[in-house]
């Protein structure tokens, strides 16, 4: 591992904690409509 790649993954972290987030949210959403 290089210093280089260091910065990157916080990054990706970041990245993939949004898109799960994400698909959290819409799951909840269409939970909702179903219940509606």
């Amino acid at each position: 591992m290089t210093a280089q790649d260091r910065p990157l993954i916080p990054h990706v972290r970041t990245i993939s904690q949004s898109l799960a987030w994400k698909r959290k949210t819409e799951k909840v959403l269409i939970l909702g409509q179903i219940g509606a």
